[in-house]
């Protein structure tokens, strides 16, 4: 009776896991830079110095940047898993540099993010026009310099070859291509509004090719008819 009664369980338990890793992976795919564009939304932006604008709303400037700490793994494994299947020289390009971008952009937001708003926490013994300056020489310094160069370029590596990864492999076409380019300095810029519409052009674009390569909504059964 138990040997009977096990086969009909066992039957089910594979379309069950099927649906809930193909809802995993979709919730990784679209769903990280959503929530990422979510937070960006509140980035303490302005024309004030970058004094005024961290120290104005410093609890706002800690969280997102200690948020984007998590999200620049999450976003890195988003792009490899959409990238699942694909093997030609873009894609593995775009996977050779995700590590890369999440090194180079995880020390820049650690630095300038964190960085920046533990030293406006900690210089209020400082006149005002002597904090401003001294963030100012913070913000200028060769080494984010450089370290926000190397993330902005892994950034773009990753996401360009990608781009024509997926067209390579006939998910997307010339438009998809067009707005991962144009989405690329958006998002190193991450600042709202740029971040955010970065992203938002990057879900566009993965939506179209899970779509088109029958890993989102109906295009399962879709496929399994032709």
């Amino acid at each position: 009776m138990t040997a009977t009664l096990s086969q009909p369980l066992t039957a089910t338990t594979a379309p069950r896991e099927s649906r809930r890793s193909r809802r995993a992976e979709l919730a990784l795919i679209l769903g990280v830079p959503v929530a990422w564009a979510l937070l960006l939304l509140a980035h303490p932006t302005g024309d004030t110095t970058i004094y005024d604008a961290v120290h104005d709303r410093l609890t706002a400037w800690q969280a997102v940047h200690l948020g984007m700490m998590a999200f620049i793994p999450l976003m890195a494994l988003a792009v490899h898993r959409l990238l699942r299947g694909i093997d030609n020289t873009a894609a593995r390009i775009s996977r050779w540099a995700l590590p890369v971008f999440v090194v180079t952009y995880g020390a820049f937001e650690a630095i300038m993010g964190l960085g920046t708003g533990m030293l406006v926490s900690s210089i209020d013994t400082a006149t005002h026009a002597e904090r401003v300056d001294i963030v100012q020489e913070f913000a200028d310094s060769p080494v984010i310099a450089v370290v926000e160069n190397l993330a902005s370029l892994a950034c773009g590596v990753a996401l360009v070859a990608a781009a024509f990864a997926l067209q390579r492999a006939r998910l997307i076409g010339g438009k998809g291509v067009t707005a991962l380019l144009l989405a690329t300095p958006l998002i190193a810029m991450h600042v709202p509004p740029f971040g955010p519409v970065g992203l938002a052009l990057f879900v566009i674009v993965a939506s179209a090719a899970l779509r088109r390569a029958g890993r989102l909504g109906r295009s399962d059964s879709l496929r399994g008819r032709r």
